[in-house]
């Protein structure tokens, strides 16, 4: 499949009920087709078994919503050793504009939980970016690969350096927070007892965490040592 069979596919399987509620999802993202996003993952696998063919889709310019997500499927799934799968992923990050593709993305990057000491320099290097969505790509591959008995200590204090004001970069750290608060109780607590956090963001995390069926009637109690 060309990449101009691919745009000429996805215009096909748009449907106008989902695309006007996907849409709305997406503020200021004006290229939304309305295509299911297990239909782009079933796409981008298929497309994924032909490596030539994949890079031609990869290497072209997307001009949907869509077809950018199966660029990030294609990326996050075909089969690479794992150092040029680094390579492709932080090649990838720079194109990410919304919070949708953002997250499906990392949710994707499956080598991550493999090996994540080999990702840590990539998430270290898009923390330091001045661009939401880069900085939002550290947290949620923070939040989605790292929140573990080995490397909770790591996640915690790569967090507290996230600094962007925007708002997808203060959700995602907000989000990331409240799984370590839920997964590791104690160990998150006293962290952000001593964090340089802004209110905003604290409230947010803790606001989610007591969302969370896992949160616990003492955390809750804990928490509120935190405000």
């Amino acid at each position: 499949m060309s990449p101009q069979e691919l745009a000429s596919r996805l215009y096909d399987l748009q449907e106008e009920g989902y695309q006007k509620f996907h849409a709305k999802l997406l503020p200021g993202i004006d290229n939304v087709l309305g295509v299911r996003v297990p239909m782009l993952r079933a796409i981008a696998k298929e497309l994924s078994k032909d490596n030539v063919i994949a890079m031609q889709i990869i290497d072209s310019p997307a001009q949907t919503h869509e077809y950018a997500m199966i660029q990030s499927f294609i990326v996050a799934q075909i089969k690479c050793p794992i150092d040029v799968r680094v390579q492709m992923v932080d090649r990838f990050v720079p194109q990410i504009y919304s919070w949708a593709i953002c997250d499906c993305f990392v949710n994707s990057v499956k080598d991550a939980k493999k090996f994540p000491e080999i990702f840590l320099p990539l998430i270290r290097k898009y923390i330091n970016s001045p661009k939401e969505y880069e900085q939002r790509f550290s947290a949620v591959m923070l939040l989605t690969h790292y929140v573990t008995a080995d490397y909770i200590n790591d996640t915690l204090e790569l967090l507290s350096e996230i600094r962007g004001e925007e708002y997808y970069t203060k959700m995602a750290v907000s989000w990331a927070y409240s799984m370590c608060l839920v997964k590791f109780p104690e160990l998150s607590l006293e962290f952000l007892k001593g964090a340089d956090l802004d209110e905003w963001t604290l409230r947010k995390a803790l606001q989610k965490t007591r969302e969370s069926y896992r949160c616990t009637l003492e955390l809750k109690e804990k928490m509120k040592e935190l405000i």
